[in-house]
């Protein structure tokens, strides 16, 4: 058999996640890092599941942080570690990453742009929460179901 290939192991990671076998995917995000450690997707992609599933968040910072150190200039690290931070109730930090993984991306994300949204009502600064909330709106279908969450927010300002 041949060697797996970064790809093999994060499709695989990936498969056991959707499927809802989370702690599978972990130790399968965590192989990734281990065969792969200078790649920044097993960092990211680890983080992700771990704060999305509100597991280890102290974890979840460390394996963002790494992240975002292997790859500076993509903004997915970057979100991920601004919001794993938010849901760790830790925003002072938030508002420094999420534009400039905004930016990175050219403001073509409404992921990053919701979780900028949040992130700035936390801090209290909702006429900037307000103008992101209009810019995932005006991505009509292709802002999927953050168009319903940011409306959702945009009446709660």
């Amino acid at each position: 058999l041949a060697e797996p290939t970064a790809w093999n192991v994060f499709f695989l990671s990936v498969t056991e996640e959707q499927v809802g076998a989370i702690n599978t995917a972990i130790a399968a995000y965590q192989n990734l890092i281990t065969g792969f450690p200078a790649s920044h997707i097993g960092y990211n992609q680890l983080a992700l599941v771990l704060q999305s599933n509100d597991f280890d968040l102290v974890e979840a910072e460390s394996m963002a942080r790494a992240a975002v150190s292997l790859a500076p200039g993509d903004a997915a690290p970057k979100d991920t570690l601004a919001w794993t931070r938010v849901k760790a109730r830790k925003p002072e930090e938030d508002v420094t990453f999420l534009p400039e993984a905004s930016e990175i991306q050219a403001g073509s994300n409404p992921l990053t742009a919701f979780h900028l949204a949040r992130a700035e009502i936390l801090n209290g600064e909702n006429a900037q929460a307000q103008v992101l909330l209009d810019k995932i709106l005006a991505f009509g279908p292709d802002a999927l179901l953050f168009s319903g969450e940011a409306r959702s927010l945009k009446k709660g300002l």
